[in-house]
């Protein structure tokens, strides 16, 4: 089968609008690189949640009065300044290793430092499993609960929680056997490992298909091999090109 014929045969399994978009947007990145692709995928899933958009909403009237400081210069402070420095004048960044980090051209400063020439900034966290250390920090530096914002509990709600909340709803208090993988683009290979089982039980399945680029046609082709009657559901869970999640699952009789 050709990738022509993989593609049409791949999409009238998806079994909504939402992954049908995903799935093109997904395709398109994956034959040509283009990261325009994904910046309209982007636009289209998490720019476009309510979560996101009251977040933005309210920073934007937060920072209308007052100076701005991101507290992390990881990855998610990044994210975080890359997705509002169009809505917000950041004045800096402050983090407890500085060295050698960089989120855009903001400075980066010892938090120390920046404790000692405190001036009434509001302090963004950025980071989600580092929130209770960075909370700590503030308060005994004597910066008030009204001078704090936690995004990294957004941008954590958004992608890292989204996909493990999924497919535990998914099954609805029903007793399902599901398979879920995120296995560094050995997804393929696990499935074939599989194959048995889902041709018998036909699980419901929650597959990681950004690792490679053939991801977004191999695996879906691969799984309806096994069982044509999968319909998926496609869902992007980040503001970049990876964690694009697969979901599969054999309509129950009576519920078409």
């Amino acid at each position: 089968m050709c990738i022509v014929e993989y593609t049409r045969y791949i999409y009238r399994h998806l079994a909504d609008k939402q992954s049908r978009m995903v799935y093109m947007d997904r395709l398109n990145y994956s034959l040509t690189g283009d990261m325009n692709f994904i910046e309209d995928l982007v636009d289209k899933t998490i720019r476009q949640s309510r979560t996101w958009r009251f977040f933005c909403e309210s920073l934007r009237d937060k920072a209308s009065n007052n100076e701005m400081i991101i507290f992390g210069a990881g990855i998610w402070g990044n994210i975080l300044y890359q997705e509002t420095r169009e809505l917000i004048q950041w004045k800096g960044v402050i983090d407890r290793n500085p060295q050698d980090k960089c989120v855009g051209q903001l400075p980066v400063y010892f938090f120390e430092d920046f404790v000692e020439l405190y001036d009434g900034e509001v302090v963004v966290l950025s980071s989600f499993k580092n929130t209770g250390g960075m909370l700590r920090q503030l308060k005994d530096a004597g910066i008030p609960n009204g001078k704090i914002i936690d995004a990294g509990s957004i941008i954590y709600e958004l992608t890292e929680k989204a996909i493990y909340f999924d497919i535990d709803d998914f099954a609805k208090g029903r007793r399902i056997i599901y398979i879920k993988m995120d296995i560094e683009g050995a997804e393929a290979e696990a499935l074939r490992g599989a194959a048995r089982v889902i041709k018998e039980q036909k699980p419901k399945l929650a597959i990681s298909v950004y690792h490679k680029e053939r991801d977004i046609w191999e695996i879906p082709a691969l799984i309806l091999s096994y069982c044509p009657e999968y319909k998926f559901y496609l869902r992007h869970y980040s503001f970049s090109w990876y964690d694009t999640v697969l979901y599969a699952a054999v309509e129950e009789a009576g519920n078409n």
